[in-house]
């Protein structure tokens, strides 16, 4: 054989070695990207089974893309165990993790996070057992069960489509308060620069009013850092009649609801809401009563609001300021009478005041 034979043979040996482990390679990633989803899938399944106390859950599918750097989690129900799995208390139906490439460039991998038509359900019950809220589960158990769901620290936060629900399932014929169509977005969790890490939130709410919340969000710093601003504008009191009934007991024969306020936190929390109500009306004309608590809670309703609502426009607003300091709640009760007092003769105006500074809180 000449010596061009034997050159020729032994390039295509080594070629064909090449084609080979090329080949074992393309075959071992494919069967790792076949069976990974299936061993994930696997696992996840088992922890929303056995790793809560009272509730379960489970999720359908999961897929897998490298050259994408996406994650992705269809159909994640997670219903007590005492409850139909036709009720669930979470019902998400796709969670999508993508890996931010730009961001190696700078040493540090992150993730973003994508929730599509995600569903908080919670009911209320003087029956224990039919309690829905999640609250009768060990924050270590849902901590330990999101992390087996999402295994890597997200940077940020989409929400699409939201929606969050509250009934008492004692109440005939339901009544319900809802947040719908919620769209938030949470920017840069991880950075040191606060003015990067962001919060905002749109939803709809009970007779299509709109609920809004944007400010600084640095909720991951040794001492969680708030800057917010926050809105429900046009809250239709009325349809939440049942409920409240049931909690206070009052309810309104008509009347709109706006809620405008500022939080700001920094260890401690300083913060207001003005409460504006438009066209109320207490009291019907052929109003029935139900107990004498309903009586009292009706007539001072009524009265307080027939003596202190504005006299030009006839409505009722006042202010209630709120803290958090040295490990509890305080409320200025006193600030709604005098600010309702105020409005009689000067009527508040339905928007942000920007009096608080966290700047103030920061230097304590």
């Amino acid at each position: 054989m000449s010596q061009t034979s034997l050159i020729s043979l032994s390039f295509l040996n080594r070629y064909s070695r090449q084609v080979k482990n090329i080949l074992i390679v393309a075959l071992i990633f494919g069967f790792v990207r076949a069976i990974l989803p299936f061993l994930i899938l696997l696992v996840v399944n088992l922890n929303l089974k056995y790793n809560l106390d009272n509730y379960t859950g489970s999720v359908q599918d999961i897929d897998l893309s490298f050259l994408k750097g996406k994650y992705q989690i269809n159909n994640l129900k997670i219903s007590k165990k005492t409850q139909s799995s036709n009720s669930p208390f979470i019902d998400i139906q796709n969670i999508n993790i993508f890996m931010d490439y730009q961001s190696l460039k700078t040493g540090l991998v992150r993730f973003e996070l994508f929730l599509e038509s995600p569903k908080l359900f919670f009911k209320d019950s003087a029956d224990e057992s039919k309690k829905d809220d999640g609250k009768n589960e060990a924050k270590s158990n849902w901590i330990d069960t999101i992390e087996s769901i999402i295994p890597v620290d997200i940077d940020q936060i989409r929400v699409r489509n939201g929606y969050i629900s509250f009934q008492n399932i004692d109440i005939a014929n339901k009544n319900e308060i809802f947040l719908k169509d919620i769209e938030m977005k949470v920017n840069d969790i991880y950075t040191k620069d606060l003015s990067k890490s962001s919060l905002s939130i749109k939803a709809k709410s009970n007779g299509n009013s709109d609920l809004s919340v944007h400010g600084l969000f640095g909720i991951l710093h040794d001492q969680p850092i708030m800057d917010l601003n926050y809105s429900l504008r046009n809250f239709s009191i009325t349809e939440i009649n049942k409920l409240l009934m049931k909690y206070i007991p009052l309810d309104f024969s008509s009347g709109e609801l706006t809620l405008i306020g500022e939080y700001v936190s920094h260890k401690d929390v300083k913060a207001y809401t003005n409460f504006f109500f438009k066209d109320l009306d207490v009291i019907a004309t052929e109003q029935s009563f139900k107990n004498t608590s309903h009586i009292l809670y009706e007539f001072a309703s009524g009265l307080y609001n027939w003596l202190l609502k504005n006299r030009d426009n006839s409505h009722l607003a006042f202010t209630l300021p709120y803290e958090y300091k040295k490990d509890k709640w305080e409320f200025d009760f006193s600030k709604v009478f005098w600010s309702s007092l105020k409005n009689k003769f000067d009527s508040m105006e339905p928007k942000l005041e920007n009096k608080l500074d966290l700047s103030e809180l920061s230097q304590k």
